[in-house]
């Protein structure tokens, strides 16, 4: 499926951030009577409210709808208004009848951010809620028209029943940052002052009004993590919680020209050869552009605007140097293999007509030699968001990622479910979604291409790594199904030493689905229409039971329904669908036990981790897995039957500190360790740390 972006009006706010265009915006339609900022408890209008059994009954009981732990439609697949829609303003009336189920209340109000029409006739308004002045964190509504025009469908993030009260006090901006400052103190942490801004979120299922606040991300080490961290403090100055985010700010000013620096350069091609990591040797034509001024090569590409520049000083000197040449005679491969991925991977969306991360033609900057402020080296590959007019990517040198085209089109599908989703909550369920989408994708994208024969999905077989195995997930350390063996439950306090809620861990659950369905017979092309529409569909908050409606919903508009019994099938088996949290302590495998112990409170509030150590006969310990507590404090993992060592790692602002389970119970240091011994079908259970 091909999905053209129709730019409604010039003004786009994507991914928080304002690109340049004309100098009007979309109307703000505030729909409430009366327009009133009064308590939640006001419904949004008068109309009368359709109830779940009317859009059954209107669909011939055949809609799909998904509630919201506060019991509020999150996705509905389905007719659900009568009247047509042909504009963004009938699309938004469209919401009257169903305001009560989506949980709006009375002045909240929406800006267009979108519109777009696929080659199957339907069309997808996109909108941002807004609240008393204020853009909400993570609330994107999709309203999805049929080639009929009528509503087929809507998915929906919006803050529920939020009610901000105009003389509301709050803390100033300084204030927050030195909560925040206080919390994680410079240098080791960069703050971005300038974008400071009031906001509202709603997180594990409690909306709160909250100042945010951006900073570096000094842990982003780990492979395919997020450059910058997003604070939340509330307005009686509590440190609420932090997410990683691929990018700062909700505004870019269009002074910012990137268009300008492809004005005096010429087409011209380079072809050379590239060693890999395996020792062989490939050889690569890809377009360079010459500069009659300077009278230098640049590695860029005019059509698709594209270029090559240095990591260190775009992000800490804030100046562009791009990587020329004198005389396009030869280019480091390292780079030149990593700008051919980046082409590949801009051309899969380009396929689907989304040009660039955002279907706008937003210029792409690969910046190479990853460091940090000091210049150390970094061992990663990231998409790092929409910075000064500029799609930014990271590439390290210590690391040979940008030779795996699944890699690369890994990081390239983060910048394009950024802005399809309007951002991205990377915590828990939300952030494994995310992850398992750019490693869907990511092989999509590097089989069409050809640049594997790869029948397991790997994930950077192409390098000389292999990070992850689609089709076992089990051998590269993650769960197959919840509450497998390595699955991770979701955490109160996301942050890396607990993977943010096991979202590289979990990853593999939906794309274990993605695998399941190749397996089942889904062609590649298939595939990518299927995993692509959904992409379209989602919101920033969409948890797996939306994105189960997300695939029925695109196997439907794709006419790829002969499939919604396998997705339906492989999600039940999954264990995606409807209490996940239960479901984790229930399930059982063949030749595990399993381990269970509390934390206190106050260690649940934090950002622990259990590390698990598979007895050796010389009394070490290999290591087996890593387990997170629950948001209620409780541990519990499946493990195969044997001996294990079990260290408890309490994270603080100093370090970590490692408490071992001895004979009598929990104790500081890692010495002389408790054998644990996990029978087949048992439950072993620990004592509790306090």
């Amino acid at each position: 499926m091909k999905t053209l972006h129709i730019r409604l009006c010039a003004v786009l706010l994507l991914c928080g951030l304002l690109l340049g265009g004309c100098s009007h915006s979309f109307p703000e339609y505030t729909l409430a009577t009366g327009g009133s900022t009064a308590p939640t408890e006001k419904q949004y209008n008068d109309t009368v409210q359709l109830t779940e059994q009317d859009i059954q009954s209107m669909n011939g009981g055949e809609a799909l709808l998904t509630y919201s732990d506060e019991g509020y439609v999150t996705t509905l697949v389905g007719k659900y208004c009568e009247t047509p829609i042909g504009t963004y303003e009938d699309a938004v009336a469209s919401l009257n009848g169903i305001s009560s189920l989506i949980g709006l209340s009375a002045g909240s109000e929406f800006f267009c951010v979108y519109g777009a029409l696929d080659n199957e006739g339907y069309t997808y308004y996109t909108f941002q809620q807004k609240y008393a002045g204020l853009t909400l964190q993570y609330a994107t509504l999709k309203v999805v028209v049929d080639p009929q025009g009528y509503t087929a469908g809507l998915s929906c993030s919006f803050t529920p029943n939020v009610g901000i009260a105009e003389e509301k006090t709050f803390i100033s901006a300084s204030e927050a940052e030195a909560i925040v400052r206080e919390k994680f103190p410079e240098p080791e942490y960069r703050y971005y002052t300038d974008f400071t801004q009031k906001s509202a979120v709603t997180f594990n299922a409690r909306t709160v009004e909250c100042v945010v606040v951006y900073t570096s991300n000094p842990e982003q080490s780990m492979s395919f993590d997020m450059p910058f961290i997003e604070h939340f403090v509330t307005y009686a100055g509590e440190y609420l919680t932090s997410v990683p985010t691929s990018s700062i700010g909700s505004e870019l000013s269009d002074a910012y020209k990137t268009d300008d620096y492809f004005k005096n350069l010429a087409p011209a091609t380079f072809t050379g050869s590239v060693t890999l990591f395996d020792g062989s040797v490939r050889q690569l034509t890809v377009p360079v552009a010459y500069n009659a001024q300077d009278g230098l090569y640049y590695l860029a590409d005019i059509e698709r605007k594209i270029m090559v520049a240095d990591y260190a000083a775009f992000n800490f000197r804030n100046q562009l140097d791009f990587v020329t040449s004198a005389d396009n005679s030869a280019w480091d491969g390292n780079y030149l293999i990593t700008y051919y991925n980046y082409i590949c991977a801009y051309d899969y969306y380009a396929d689907m007509n989304i040009r660039s991360i955002d279907g706008f033609e937003t210029p792409i900057l690969i910046t190479v030699n990853m460091c940090d402020s000091e210049g150390k080296p970094e061992n990663n590959a990231c998409f790092y968001g929409l910075n000064n007019g500029w799609a930014c990517f990271g590439s390290s040198q210590v690391n040979r990622y940008g030779e795996a085209l699944d890699v690369v089109a890994h990081e390239y599908t983060h910048g394009v479910t950024r802005c399809s989703m309007q951002g991205t909550l990377y915590a828990n369920e939300t952030g494994a979604i995310n992850e398992a989408y750019s490693d869907i994708m990511g092989n999509l994208i590097e089989m069409r291409e050809g640049a594997t024969n790869d029948g397991a999905w790997l994930l950077g077989e192409r390098c000389g790594e292999v990070m992850r195995s689609m089709s076992d997930p089990n051998a590269y350390g993650q769960p197959a199904f919840v509450g497998d063996v390595f699955y991770g439950t979701n955490v109160l306090t996301p942050a890396r030493t607990n993977d943010n809620g096991s979202v590289h861990t979990n990853n593999s659950l939906l794309s274990h689905i993605a695998y399941g369905l190749y397996r089942e017979g889904m062609s590649l092309a298939e595939e990518s229409k299927l995993w692509f529409t959904s992409i379209e569909l989602m919101t920033p908050l969409s948890d797996y039971d939306d994105i189960y409606a997300c695939l029925i919903f695109s196997a439907k508009i794709n006419g790829l329904n002969q499939y919604s019994e396998v997705i339906t099938r492989l999600f039940t088996e999954a264990g995606l669908l409807g209490d996940r949290e239960q479901r984790a302590y229930e399930t059982t495998k063949s030749g595990c036990g399993r381990v269970e112990f509390k934390v206190s409170d106050a260690l649940a509030q934090g950002a622990d981790t259990v590390a698990v150590y598979t007895a050796q006969a010389d009394g070490s310990g290999q290591y087996l897995l890593s387990v997170n507590p629950d948001r209620n404090g409780r541990v519990s993992f499946l493990a195969p039957a044997g001996t294990y060592l079990i260290v408890y790692i309490h994270a603080t602002q100093q370090g970590n500190a490692n408490y071992g389970y001895h004979e009598n119970g929990w104790a500081a240091g890692t010495d002389g360790l408790a054998y644990i011994e996990v029978a087949e079908g048992r439950v072993t259970t620990l004592n509790d740390i306090s």
